[in-house]
């Protein structure tokens, strides 16, 4: 790394550390209440949760999750154990994930899973109750990123505003329209992603959208009357998909980051070309330059995703899901005795077992320090979108994983 992107991701790192009370919410400790029941059954019952409602739907992470859990059936289980999936779908509302917590919690669920649930916040302290860990690829909120019970195997949030800013800068912008969905969860972000922005050393300008109906055009149109000259967003995919369609349409050709989008890509053909996204896995379209230890896990994921039924989703969110829960199933291989909710809690709190399809899920470091105590992981890769012959790709934007926790 050079020692310019060495000195940035310093100063990003103290200014985080100094705004962390800023934002961070009270944790649970995770100590109180009733241990869930030790499973001794044939099965381990997994508690996967997902927004797939109105505002929120991404039922690419679910099909992740279920395809792995197939996988790690397929191959032993956990010490010979099957898992059983309990499923619950919500609408990213607090009342749902308090919903799917209590329903885990009567399965005698050994672990909520979710794919993406950001009204997950309300629901650790009923899983903290009942001693079972919150797991995830990614938080999704203040309490998921700092409660001592919650585990984001796939990497923290900082990692996900770090890197996309830090191609902007290498990219040349000095300014970003930061679009972001006008609700609380990504409302309490805007101070974290102001003092990253201030360390990289630009400028961010906040334009708020609809989470349920978004008017892009007039969005880009207000990033351009404010003078940006580099736009970004952490969005779901038919977001992506608008935000870079209304921006090619309103003549804008300056870098566009969009969070970790993959869909907007075969929609919009040769107009994704030059747009930046991150991402901490391989995927199918980059196993030609993937290492050669996780060639064979792509294979996997191609394998038993086809089974599944979900081929068509390879190269999008599920990879996430699928490696996280692949890399769950390490955690409970290393559990001595019966998985439980406890047990499993605690192996997760000194976790540090081998990425799948990713880094090194590396729990007990703390990354992130004090700010994100639930990351698990501070690499991400860096793509760029480029057009070729036959349709435009994700290429590497540099070799290797950018580490967002370097100082």
């Amino acid at each position: 790394m050079h020692r310019t992107t060495a000195s940035r991701l310093a100063a990003v790192g103290a200014t985080l550390a100094l705004t962390a009370t800023a934002w961070m919410a009270g944790a649970s400790s995770g100590s109180a209440g009733a241990a869930s029941k030790a499973t001794r059954s044939s099965s381990i019952v997994i508690g996967v949760a997902n927004n797939e409602g109105q505002g929120i739907s991404v039922p690419e992470f679910r099909y992740g999750a279920l395809a792995a859990v197939k996988y790690l059936n397929a191959t032993g289980g956990i010490h010979g154990h099957q898992l059983k999936v309990v499923t619950c779908i919500d609408d990213g509302s607090p009342e749902g994930s308090i919903n799917c917590a209590n329903k885990f919690v009567a399965a005698h669920a050994a672990v909520y899973f979710a794919g993406i649930d950001d009204g997950a916040d309300s629901a650790i302290p009923i899983l903290s109750s009942a001693n079972i860990p919150y797991v995830t690829e990614f938080p999704w909120g203040s309490v998921q990123r700092t409660s001592a019970d919650s585990f984001a195997l796939g990497g923290g949030d900082t990692a996900f505003f770090i890197a996309p800013l830090h191609a902007l800068k290498e990219a040349g912008a000095s300014n970003v329209a930061q679009f972001y969905y006008d609700i609380p969860t990504s409302q309490a972000l805007l101070p974290i992603v102001q003092a990253i922005a201030s360390g990289l050393g630009l400028k961010v300008i906040p334009i708020a959208v609809s989470a349920t109906n978004p008017d892009w055009t007039s969005a880009v149109a207000t990033a351009q009357a404010d003078g940006a000259k580099s736009m970004w967003g952490i969005l779901q995919e038919s977001d992506c998909t608008n935000l870079v369609r209304a921006a090619r349409s309103a003549g804008f050709h300056g870098p566009i980051a969009v969070g970790s989008c993959s869909a907007y890509i075969n929609a919009l053909g040769n107009q994704a070309a030059g747009t930046l996204t991150v991402w901490p896995y391989y995927f199918p379209q980059l196993y030609s330059v993937a290492p050669a230890s996780i060639k064979p896990q792509i294979k996997t994921y191609e394998k038993y995703m086809d089974a599944s039924g979900y081929k068509k989703d390879l190269n999008g969110f599920a990879t996430a899901s699928f490696a996280s829960m692949v890399e769950l199933g390490e955690v409970m291989k290393g559990i001595d005795g019966p998985v439980s909710g406890a047990s499993l809690l605690a192996a997760l709190k000194t976790a540090d077992v081998p990425g799948f399809m990713g880094p090194q899920v590396d729990c007990a470091a703390h990354v992130f320090g004090a700010t994100e105590p639930a990351g698990c992981n501070a690499k991400v890769l860096l793509l760029k979108v480029v057009a070729t012959r036959t349709g435009p790709v994700r290429k590497l934007e540099q070799a290797g994983y950018l580490n967002t926790a370097a100082g």
